[in-house]
């Protein structure tokens, strides 16, 4: 059997009888509150559907990525280098 698609409502108002401004209902009923937030990649002002959202979109995930491990790597080859330069200069 097909699940019904989450939907997203504004003004929601829940059982106990709270208003939600904007809001994600699930299938079961359950509902997430929808958040303004800044994409930690661009910049970008969006809307998050999840509280630990950090980026605007996959894109965006993706390059904050590539960047972290490419410092690691820098950060890596400079040690190896340096090492190397060290051991030379104890010889």
């Amino acid at each position: 059997m097909r699940q019904k698609p989450a939907r997203v409502v504004s003004n929601y108002k829940t059982r106990d009888g709270r208003i939600v401004p904007l809001a994600r209902v699930s299938a079961s009923g359950r509902v997430y509150r929808i958040i303004w937030k800044h994409c930690a990649s661009c910049g970008a002002a969006y809307l998050a559907v999840r509280s630990d959202a950090r980026y605007c979109s996959n894109k965006c995930r993706q390059s904050a990525h590539r960047r972290r491990h490419a410092l690691r790597r820098i950060l890596q080859q400079a040690k190896t280098a340096n090492a190397g330069l060290l051991q030379d200069a104890l010889l």
